[in-house]
């Protein structure tokens, strides 16, 4: 590339006035400086022998002949140039140039200027073609820039960053032209990625794009480039679509002045890609003290190449409470080194800055944090290609201060469990389908509906209650506990859904097996086996049924003593106050005004909605007994019934009516009743204890002991136990009411103790089911239906504390005979009495006794009760045994007695009269004596008719006239006068036959006996004139009307037929003057 010189002729013109000589082309001067003609010389020489340096230019100084100036025109060579990609590309040339001198420069791909076949440099704008100019033209040696000029190819933006060639001529037309090689171009810029993972990074960990350089040696230069990340298929240029990459700003901002490092931060947002565009720019702003810089969309519009960004993508997850969960994420370059840790993110699910680990139940790896809080380790990703599965065990439940349970899941490329800093790129939200752990409540006989919140229930959820000891879904260690509630079932299976929450209706809970109260949990499962409790492992939340407690265990069973609370007849009440009868408290959780307890009869399924509310009476105050009774302020604990006792009118025992008995009852509460089905909660037994409604009933002339029915019961379990020992009994008019003031309760019968004195322990049964109370034996009153036994639990001995008798037990009957009834018979007439009564039986026995002696039943020596002993009569008689109990047979009387002992004061009990008494037993009790006691007299007893043992004499040939003496003798009397060997009232009698006798005759006149101070009277016969029969003495039979022979029953005494006496001086003819005469 050097001018040849000197150069030897080539041609000569014909006319000889010039030669050519051919220079060749010149690409540089000597000393690399073009001049003009002040520079250059042409020497002329005619011939030279040999050229060399040293003698060529003795030669051509001193032999040859100077022909004149030479200028030779061009740039200067050799020069070393930099331009940068992005940047104007502007280069400076410096030369000698002729006025007007047209140029050409290209910026060739090889060292090869001049070459027909020169390739440019390949390099343009991404921008506009225009932007960019190669080859380049020019006019040089213009004004003051003549030889010093700064020529521009544009701004570059594709193309590579390296070693170019600046090739010059002029005015040329062809590659070929360009034969002068200016000098080398470096154009500065990023050549590609400086390693492998030079432009790879990982989310989450610090990013540094490491790139290959050219040209960019100049630190003021390099300061300020920067690269810009493209989203995949994106331009660099004025309009970039920038990768959604955060943080934002470092992802353009060189660290340190470096010229191949970029700093674009810890990227936490944006999509994993492995095609994102890299841009590169070289910065306008030669200052970089201004921070931070100010760019716009030109200065990266350089196209470096790919930049990924590998790690895991943004998703949101799911997994179901209760259930393996295992999710997978999606992204690029993932490896077995990648995990994830699960965040508990109460407010922000976007931002991965609060480290706070999520803590859910059981799951199957736990380790402990630097606090102590168990917790679960960093998931890691599957060992298995493509290393995105995540296992993260078995979430049984979400923590307490969750209001909704999503959870943000932060990925790191590579990082230990607990260093927690380094998980901070969110992956995703995971969203745990299943309820936030929450407490709930129900209250007993009350609807039962349980709402839990959460996200994408479904309507296979079912609920489990637990007891609060045991763990959902644990078998064994402690034992999963499932309780049986009435009315309410258990599991559940949900009755209503939505996105956000579920209801389950629990049913209508009666009762609570482990009491009100925290102790049971709620287990979920999403769609459990409902016979697998090992399916519910979802910890809800506790459980707390309010309501009330039962008192005994199994509320529904009998009646267990010491816990169970009793009433007793009569006496106050109180249910949970502890009174006398009550040894447990009762207890409320959360009582409220509106709770109610009815107290109904025992069936088979107790508190069920055929209830059968018990009625008693109210014997505390004017109103009724309440049954449902409400709950009395302030805890609502306690339950006043007042002061119960037995309906009346009394009747029998009537177990399981309406009607109220002793026993044992249910005790059904509810808290807000609105109908009898609303009482389904059991509380246990409530036992009445007293008397049964019973009829009683005594018998006058006997022992009144009453065996009184009832439950009596009473246990040493009860503080303190309460005996019946110090109850007592007592009998009062039926018209008036048990507990009230009587009108009289003395003396109702003569001999009965009321009330009754406390019992005896024998008097009480052994299995408590009676009392036997003792009122002693009653002998004088009347028997009556009308009275009632009110009974006491404990009234003291005080006789009149009337008001502690307030339990009507039912009616009492004194049965027995009225008193005052007078019955009389009449001597030979069959005496059969009737008499009236209450409860008479057949059993029952009159005792005819006199007057005069003690009164009836006596037995004592000084004064004893004289029995009738009169001929015939039948006493004491047993009662006829017919339909009425009331009639007795005593006989038929057949003697009066004599005339001087029955005409006195005091009759002896073998004479007619009236001085007789009826003494009355019921028959069954023995006295003393071993005989009934006949105690009762009820009555007086009259037997009328002649005296007998009357001795009648009549004469022979005399009228046969006499008297017979007697009560309530009548004209209609007859006598009858028998063979001696006779009996009297016999059907046919010998007749004795007398002439001149009436035999049989009646009476001539009857009346009273003149003078005489009682009711004797005489009756007078007159039988004629006896002249012929049988001296001798023959019997005499009177009757009071008889009819016939056998209706003459009566023994007057002998009939004596004499013969007529001698007469000695008798002044009246009558029977005394012969009394004694002697018989003939």
């Amino acid at each position: 590339g050097r001018p040849r010189t000197p150069a030897p002729a080539t041609s000569v013109s014909f006319d000889g006035t010039y030669r050519t000589y051919d220079l060749g082309l010149p690409m540089r001067t000597h000393d690399n400086q073009p001049g003009d003609a002040n520079k250059h010389r042409v020497c002329w020489a005619t011939s030279v022998d040999a050229f060399t340096v040293g003698t060529a230019a003795w030669d051509y100084n001193m032999r040859g002949v100077g022909v004149g100036a030479f200028s030779l025109y061009g740039p200067r060579v050799d020069e070393e140039m930099v331009c940068v990609l992005t940047l104007d590309c502007n280069i400076n040339i410096i030369g000698n140039f002729r006025d007007s001198m047209p140029w050409n420069i290209l910026l060739a791909a090889e060292d090869n200027c001049g070459s027909a076949t020169i390739q440019l440099s390949g390099l343009t704008s991404a921008i506009s073609a225009g932007l960019w100019q190669n080859p380049i033209a020019g006019i040089g040696g213009v004004g003051d820039a003549a030889n010093d000029f700064s020529v521009s190819f544009g701004n570059p933006s594709l193309g590579e960053a390296r070693e170019y060639y600046t090739c010059w001529g002029s005015d040329v037309t062809t590659f070929d032209g360009y034969a002068v090689r200016i000098g080398s171009l470096t154009m500065g810029g990023p050549t590609g990625c400086a390693a492998p993972s030079g432009c790879i990074c990982y989310k989450g960990d610090d990013c540094v794009i490491d790139l290959k350089t050219v040209g960019l040696e100049n630190e003021d230069l390099s300061r300020r480039n920067r690269v810009q990340v493209l989203e995949e298929g994106a331009v660099c240029g004025p309009e970039p679509t920038f990768a959604d990459l955060s943080p934002e700003l470092s992802e353009r901002r060189v660290n340190g002045g470096s010229s191949t490092k970029f700093t674009i931060g810890k990227v936490k947002d944006g999509i994993a890609n492995a095609n994102y565009v890299l841009c590169w720019g070289a910065g306008l702003d030669s200052s970089i003290d201004n921070y931070p810089y100010q760019f716009n969309d030109f200065d990266c519009n350089y196209h470096v190449g790919q930049f990924q960004m590998l790690g895991a993508n943004y998703r949101d997850m799911e997994c179901i409470l209760g259930l393996p969960c295992q999710f997978q994420l999606t992204g690029v370059g993932l490896t077995s080194a990648n995990r994830v840790v699960i965040l508990d993110e109460s407010q922000d699910l976007t931002s991965c800055a609060a480290l706070d680990l999520a803590r859910f139940q059981h799951l199957e790896t736990v380790q402990v944090d630097y606090n102590g809080i168990p917790t679960y380790s960093a998931l890691q990703a599957s060992g298995q290609s493509p290393h995105d599965t995540y296992t993260m065990g078995t979430p049984d439940g979400v923590p307490v201060n969750k209001d909704q349970p999503r959870y943000l899941v932060c990925w790191a490329n590579a990082a230990p469990d607990f260093v927690t800093s380094k998980y901070t790129v969110p992956v995703g939200q995971l969203t745990i389908v299943g309820p936030v752990k929450k407490d709930v409540e129900c209250t007993l006989s009350m609807p039962c509906v349980i709402t839990l919140e959460g996200v994408r229930f479904a309507s296979t959820n079912q609920l489990m209650v637990i007891s609060s000891d045991s763990q959902c879904g644990k078998l064994n260690n402690p034992t999963m506990v499932k309780p049986t509630f009435k009315g309410m079932d258990n599991p559940r299976i949900v009755e209503t859904t939505s996105a956000t929450d579920e209801a389950f209706h629990m049913g209508t809970p009666g009762s609570a097996p482990l009491q009100p109260g925290q102790n049971y949990k709620v287990c979920w499962a999403h769609d459990p086996d409902p016979t697998q409790e090992a399916d519910f492992r979802v910890y809800v939340g506790f459980f707390t049924m309010r309501g009330a407690f039962k008192f005994s265990d199994p509320a529904c069973a009998g009646f267990e003593p010491g816990m169970d609370p009793y009433c007793i007849f009569g006496e106050l009440c109180v249910i949970g106050s502890e009174p006398q009868q009550l040894n447990k408290r009762m207890q409320t959780l959360t009582g409220a005004v509106t709770n109610q307890i009815v107290i109904g009869v025992k069936q088979d399924e107790c508190c069920r909605n055929a209830l059968v509310p018990v009625r008693f009476i109210n014997m505390q105050d004017a109103l009724p007994w309440p049954n449902p009774v409400s709950g009395t302020a302030p805890n609502f604990e306690t339950y006043d019934i007042k002061r119960p006792s037995l309906e009346r009118p009394a009747g029998v025992e009537m177990p399981g009516s309406f009607a109220g008995t002793p026993g044992d009852y249910q005790m059904c509460w509810a808290h807000d009743p609105q109908a009898p089905a609303d009482f389904n909660t059991a509380l246990g037994t409530l036992q009445f204890r007293g008397p049964f409604a019973q009829t009683t009933a005594c018998v006058l002339g006997e022992k009144c002991r009453i065996n009184v029915r009832g439950f009596f019961n009473y246990y040493a379990a009860e503080d303190p136990p309460q005996p019946f020992e110090a109850s007592r009994a007592l009998v009062r008019h039926g018209s008036e009411d048990c507990g009230t003031r009587p009108n009289s309760v003395a003396d109702l019968w003569q001999g009965f103790v009321n009330p009754s004195p406390n019992p005896n322990v024998q008097d009480i049964s052994s299995d408590m089911a009676s009392i036997a109370y003792e009122f002693a034996t009653g002998f004088g009153g009347e028997p009556t239906t009308t009275y009632q036994l009110c009974w006491g639990f404990n009234p003291g001995n005080v006789d009149d504390n009337w008001h502690f008798y307030r339990v009507s037990v039912g009616s009492f009957t004194m049965n027995g005979p009225y008193e005052g009834q007078q019955v009389a018979c009449s001597l030979g007439v069959p005496c059969t009495i009737e008499i009236t009564g209450v409860g008479l039986r057949d059993t029952n026995r009159v005792l005819v006794a006199s007057k005069v002696g003690g009164v009836c039943g006596s037995v004592d020596p000084l004064r004893p009760m004289l029995r009738a002993a009169m001929p015939g009569l039948k006493s004491p008689s047993r009662v006829i045994n017919d339909e009425f109990d009331n009639k007795y047979d005593l006989g038929l009387v057949t003697g009066g007695g004599s005339y001087a002992l029955c005409r006195v004061g005091q009759p002896r009990e073998t004479c007619v009269g009236y001085h007789y008494k009826l003494c009355w037993s019921h028959g069954v009790d023995i006295a003393a004596d071993g005989d009934f006691p006949y105690l009762v007299n009820f009555g007086t007893f009259s037997l009328t008719g002649v005296y007998g043992t009357y001795s009648v004499e009549c004469f022979m040939g005399q009228v046969c006239s006499f008297n017979l003496y007697g009560l309530e003798l009548n004209a209609s009397n007859k006598v009858v006068v028998l063979e001696p060997h006779g009996v009297c009232g016999e059907d046919d009698p010998p007749v004795a036959e007398f002439d001149g006798l009436n035999n049989p005759s009646t009476a001539l006149s009857a009346g009273a006996v003149h003078g005489a101070s009682d009711a004797s009277m005489q009756v007078t016969f007159r039988l004629g004139r006896v002249v012929g029969g049988r001296i001798g003495t023959y019997k005499m039979c009177w009757g009071y009307d008889p009819m016939s022979l056998a209706q003459y029953k009566g023994d007057v005494g002998p009939f004596k037929l004499l013969d007529l006496p001698i007469q000695e001086g008798c002044s009246v003819w009558d029977n005394h003057c012969f009394k004694n005469v002697p018989t003939r």
